[in-house]
């Protein structure tokens, strides 16, 4: 089980490192010239395992921390959630209806397809979120 855990992960690291190349290609110029800072790969991983109405800063926050054991600053998480939106489109803003102190974001089709490859084909937007949670903390 450990084994298709640890050999799913370095597809998933490989596919990201994949994109970052594709988009460097198609825009003729280097977006990371000493590596690809892990709290970007990291973020996305928390967004694969996010249910849709809970894409907002703070949940992916929180997330982060109960994934990584690690906190992120919103100035990072911002940063970072920028460069999924702007750079590599696997994430896009979304309006929030109630606050605009919390930036919800949405997979694109392109970061739906890579959870669809990589979180085995869990419809986590139909799963009740005590089974989302319990995915995340067995880093399914």
């Amino acid at each position: 089980m450990y084994k298709n855990k640890t050999i799913n992960s370095f597809q998933l690291t490989r596919w990201f490192i994949d994109k970052i190349q594709a988009v460097e290609l198609k825009k003729n110029r280097i977006l990371h010239s000493n590596g690809v800072p892990m709290h970007y790969y990291m973020v996305f991983k928390v967004l694969l395992v996010t249910k849709a109405e809970e894409m907002n800063t703070k949940t992916i926050a929180e997330r982060y921390h109960k994934m990584y054991g690690w906190h992120i600053m919103q100035s990072s998480l911002s940063r970072t959630l920028k460069y999924l939106a702007e750079e590599l489109e696997l994430v896009k803003y979304v309006r929030n209806p109630f606050t605009s102190k919390y930036t919800f974001v949405a997979l694109t089709p392109e970061g739906k397809k890579a959870r669809d490859i990589f979180v085995k084909g869990k419809d986590l937007d139909t799963l009740p979120s005590k089974v989302v949670e319990r995915l995340v903390a067995n880093g399914q």
